[in-house]
């Protein structure tokens, strides 16, 4: 079968890093592709040279066996290819119609709106890919995965050969995963080529067909799935990890007062205990909400919250600061960094007052200290003076935690920490986020990833609709906690 798209030599430096060194690679139409690797391996800029984002400094596409080149996305998009990148672009005020159309009124397609064919047009596109979705609704009032499914009608809006996904299952929940991965099917049983960039080895085994894994710039395999398995995938991988990736669980400091802990008003047992020296997993539908109801993001009713033995009320980020606590938001793009800003100055953020006397800011001090971070994350690649906008998914997130440990709380949230990284840079962050608990801090985190829960975590509570549950021992592994998202019953309310 002749490849719809295929990169033959093709290379990219920046300055004096070469990022592709000779990149060869095939997509076959109705394949669902995986493109594996670390951050800094290259995915991003070769999906942004197919996607017409960047040139290629040499070397040759294909489509459907026809040499092309990009000079820019319009271009790529007028010969079908199209990319839903990781970091969501919809305009929450506007309609499910209205932003699948958004980039039409932009290119010329009408001066004037025709509310009810918009409607129609947008219902007839959302039925000929079976997605699920009313036109008529605000993406506002959409989930994550909603908002997910609509960001691909937006790529499939036009005349499509090629749709390009960057890691369209973070921070998605395990019923959430299942819509995703039920679209990607029958997206490639219509024939359309999908381009599957993920961190994740599950995404993989359930929707994808072939892999390829990127590595020093070159593809240094490439495979079907039916002819592999996760452990040898692994190890494939195994190069790029440390010999100890998951850091050595500490028992926690039992016999301190807790640091923080929820009780139900109707309860007489806290539903959430945390200690100094711990770290606590969240899984579930509604574990990144809790995260924030704790901060100060959203009212906290059913529960009463206390910190260090004193019963608290937070209705304000601010007032969480000032008892200890930092968030690290799982939306980095819209709640954590400040794109337009360099890496150093998103750190600094919240030092100017421990780097500044008077009118003047100490700007060594704030370059050893914001070095010093980034060396305890294995920041490698990038210079603190670039702006956050150009790093990559894993780096940003570096970026994000490197600023929460900067602070002198003695809490962290850690809302899908391990978003958008390889599993090495997830290594060195565990490793730095252990530390941080060792020293008499403590640690909550919530992830949809039951693997990492189980490796990283010493306790981990599954938070839904319903409530909080019980405590479950981390050592149980994954399966039980999997087990618990699609089963156990939760013992007090959440709201």
């Amino acid at each position: 079968m002749k490849p719809v798209l295929k990169a033959v030599n093709v290379h990219k430096q920046f300055g004096a890093s070469a990022v592709l060194r000779g990149v060869h690679f095939e997509l076959e139409r109705g394949q669902v592709h995986a493109v594996l690797g670390s951050n800094g391996a290259g995915k991003s800029t070769l999906m942004n040279i197919f996607s017409g984002i960047l040139a290629p400094d040499s070397g040759e596409l294909l489509l459907d066996g026809v040499p092309c080149y990009f000079s820019d996305a319009r271009a790529a998009r007028r010969e079908g290819i199209a990319m839903v990148h990781q970091e969501l672009s919809l305009v929450p005020a506007m309609t499910v119609a209205e932003n699948i159309f958004l980039t039409r009124w932009n290119d010329g397609w009408t001066k004037f709106v025709d509310e009810a064919a918009m409607m129609r047009a947008a219902a007839a596109l959302l039925a000929r890919f079976e997605i699920v979705l009313d036109p008529q609704q605000a993406v506002s009032e959409l989930t994550r995965a909603q908002q997910q499914l609509l960001e691909i009608a937006k790529a499939l809006s036009g005349k499509v050969r090629v749709l390009i996904l960057d890691e369209p299952s973070a921070n998605l929940s395990a019923a959430e995963l299942e819509l995703l991965y039920q679209t990607v099917r029958r997206l490639s049983l219509q024939g359309l080529a999908i381009i599957y960039i993920t961190h994740r080895l599950r995404d993989v085994f359930e929707v994808c067909n072939a892999l390829s894994i990127l590595r020093d710039g070159r593809i240094q395999h490439m495979l079907p799935v039916d002819a592999t398995s996760p452990q040898a995938v692994l190890t494939l991988l195994a190069a790029q990890l440390p010999a100890d990736w998951v850091p050595r669980k500490h028992m926690p400091m039992q016999e301190a007062a807790p640091l923080l802990q929820l009780h139900a008003k109707d309860e007489r047992h806290p539903a959430l205990t945390v200690v100094p020296g711990q770290i606590v997993g969240l899984s579930g539908d509604s574990a990144s909400a809790l995260l924030e109801t704790i901060f100060g993001l959203q009212p906290l009713t059913d529960y009463t919250l206390s910190l260090c033995g004193h019963a608290v009320q937070i209705s304000h980020p601010s007032e969480a600061i000032t008892h200890g606590l930092h968030l690290v938001p799982g939306d980095r793009r819209r709640a954590g960094l400040v794109m337009d800003l360099s890496v150093s100055e998103n750190i600094l953020l919240s030092l100017f007052e421990r780097i500044s006397s008077s009118l003047l800011i100490d700007e060594a001090r704030g370059q050893r200290i914001v070095s010093g971070l980034l060396h305890r994350l294995g920041w490698r690649a990038d210079d603190p003076a670039r702006e956050a906008r150009e790093l990559s998914g894993g780096h940003q997130q570096k970026v994000l935690m490197a600023r929460a440990l900067s602070t002198e709380g003695r809490i962290l949230l850690l809302d899908e920490p391990g978003s958008g990284m390889d599993v090495q840079a997830q290594a060195m962050l565990w490793q730095t986020v252990r530390h941080y608990a060792e020293q008499g801090n403590a640690v909550l985190m919530a992830s949809t990833d039951a693997a990492m829960l189980a490796a990283v975590c010493d306790t981990c509570h599954v938070v839904d609709s319903n409530g909080i549950g019980p405590p479950l021992a981390a050592a149980a592994g994954q399966h039980a906690l999997l087990g618990a998202l699609h089963g156990t019953p939760v013992v007090t309310r959440y709201q």
